[in-house]
């Protein structure tokens, strides 16, 4: 069974310049590889200040940025720990 952020290296990879996700009210869009290299760097700034596996993480994001919670959602992810 694959996890989200597996599946979101393998797309990253085999279909990295494509468009991801995009934000309806700005036309705002994410490439798979943008959302891989953000959630990447988000993950290693988590773990270098403490997060760790298993630990529960809250995200508050505000209406309008999609980019964020979906970047934010794989970078806790990636570090280990649980969105809540």
């Amino acid at each position: 069974m694959a996890l989200q952020v597996d599946q979101l290296r393998a797309m990253a990879a085999a279909h990295g310049d494509e468009v991801a996700y995009v934000q309806l009210a700005s036309s705002d869009a994410l490439t798979f590889s943008r959302w891989d290299e953000v959630s990447n760097r988000l993950a290693r700034t988590l773990a270098a200040a403490g997060v760790a596996a298993g630990d529960l993480v809250v995200r508050h994001v505000s209406n309008g940025h999609l980019d964020r919670w979906v970047n934010s959602y794989a970078a806790i992810h990636k570090a280990g720990a649980v969105a809540v």
